[in-house]
């Protein structure tokens, strides 16, 4: 069984949840140490009186910032602590330690923020991150901490609807044997709303879906 919905940040700060057919909608709460999303309350309002499945997402590094994955996981929590049990927890990993390549120290500090989540929280985060870059580093240790991983990859940039098999290459997804879900488009159009959404796949119940957000 697999679910389907959307990923959303401010960019998407006219989107009305209830016009929108998701099975969930996972939404970007912080960024750094010194960003906050202005609509994250209110989508995950929208999204719990529609009864979506929710996520949160923390973007690591926002604006090019280096800071350490303690803190960084400590602002995590403490803007969203609110919604602990209750929504998937997710680190969203795009920006390298060094902003130029990425390196044995981005798993670290992946591996770092990860084990602050769960030890402030009981619940383990999901990884985000880019399909080519999970299988070029060794992530054993971030798979060992039973982290599961949202990947990205795209075919194209042509827009598209929700697609039950999207392409992906054959290459695996590194040290994770399998993945918990998938982003493959960034160009993606639903009705109800006038513009690009990210379309994303979950491969698993609802049920599954709270054992991520309440923590296995």
């Amino acid at each position: 069984m697999s679910l389907y919905g959307i990923d959303i940040s401010s960019y998407q700060k006219g989107l009305n949840i209830g016009k929108v057919k998701t099975d969930f909608v996972i939404i970007k709460a912080t960024g750094g140490l010194n960003y906050v999303n202005p609509y994250c309350n209110y989508h995950y309002a929208q999204a719990k009186k529609y009864k979506r499945k929710i996520g949160l997402y923390h973007f690591a590094h926002e604006n090019k910032s280096n800071h350490t994955a303690v803190h960084e996981a400590n602002y995590f929590i403490k803007n969203i602590k609110n919604y602990v049990g209750s929504a998937m927890l997710v680190l969203d990993y795009e920006e390298p330690l060094n902003h130029k390549s990425y390196t044995s120290k981005d798993v670290s500090w992946i591996y770092a923020f990860c084990k602050q989540v769960k030890k402030l929280t009981n619940v383990t985060p999901v990884l985000y991150m880019s399909k080519s870059v999970v299988q070029r580093l060794n992530f054993d240790s971030v798979v060992k901490s039973n982290v599961g991983l949202w990947f990205a990859q795209y075919a194209n940039y042509n827009p598209m609807g929700y697609v039950k098999s999207p392409w992906t290459d054959n290459k695996g997804t590194g040290s994770w044997k399998d993945s918990a879900m998938f982003q493959y488009t960034s160009t993606g159009r639903l009705a109800g709303y006038n513009g690009n959404l990210d379309l994303d796949i979950f491969y698993g119940s609802k049920t599954a879906w709270d054992k991520y957000a309440k923590g296995k």
